[in-house]
């Protein structure tokens, strides 16, 4: 059978106790979901991969420059190391 995405938080609101989850940041990372839940009445954290989403798409934040476009920093030679005077 071919590999299909599917919508993680269906997943995790079928294992979660009554489906009740609190989301927190859904509008981030499209591709990261993360939550609040109770498993066996135990609270938990959820962080998981959404593979509804794909990263290039999600991540409109990040840069898209490559190495070559990197600026070039100028380094200062490192200072000589001199031994503090008491006074």
């Amino acid at each position: 059978a071919p590999r299909r995405a599917y919508d993680v938080r269906k997943v995790v609101h079928a294992i979660v106790d009554d489906g009740d989850v609190f989301w927190m940041k859904p509008e981030w990372a499209k591709n990261l979901v993360t939550g609040l839940a109770r498993v066996g009445g135990q609270p938990v954290g959820i962080v998981a991969n959404q593979p509804m989403v794909r990263f290039e798409l999600a991540d409109v934040s990040v840069p898209t420059r490559g190495p070559q476009d990197k600026p070039r920093v100028k380094t200062e030679p490192a200072r000589k190391w001199t031994k503090r005077r008491k006074y």
